[in-house]
């Protein structure tokens, strides 16, 4: 899903700017604010499809760390620039993992996560793994691979 949803803001995004881009070239003003209160309206009401976009990332453990997947970019969190792991409860209810990396700066992860109304029953195992591949990994320059844990 998160590819597609990629595909589709992008979509928007240049659909928008073409659209405001060919108003200007009428020369007439009246165009102009028209078609950009349209852009506006659409980029709002898309505005719940971008919060899912982000909200629906996913993650991948591997030997070299962790794998960020979102809506338009992947990334990777090496294991040995994590400094700390833990779980934080939210006000609202529900629990995300949060990485608190060497460099002072902190990552929530888009997954694993424990919230309301989708709740995963397999959030409390998901957090152990991932507490084993960091504690069999963190201490390893990149590049050398022991067996998974």
């Amino acid at each position: 899903m998160g590819s597609t949803v990629g595909l589709l803001l992008v979509v928007l995004l240049v659909g928008g700017a073409a659209a405001i881009w060919l108003a200007a070239g009428t020369g007439n003003m009246i165009v102009v604010v028209v078609v950009l209160a349209a852009v506006i309206v659409v980029a709002v009401r898309s505005a719940p499809l971008v919060t899912a976009a982000v909200g629906q990332g996913a993650i991948r453990l591997s030997p070299e760390g962790i794998v960020t997947s979102g809506p338009l970019l992947q990334q990777i969190i090496i294991w040995n620039e994590i400094a700390e792991i833990e779980v934080v409860r939210l006000r609202r209810g529900g629990r995300v993992v949060s990485l608190q990396l060497y460099d002072g700066h902190r990552r929530l992860l888009s997954a694993p996560r424990d919230l309301w109304p989708r709740r995963d029953p397999d959030f409390d195992a998901k957090i152990e793994s991932i507490l084993r591949w960091w504690e069999t990994y963190r201490d390893r320059p990149a590049g050398i691979e022991p067996l998974a844990p």
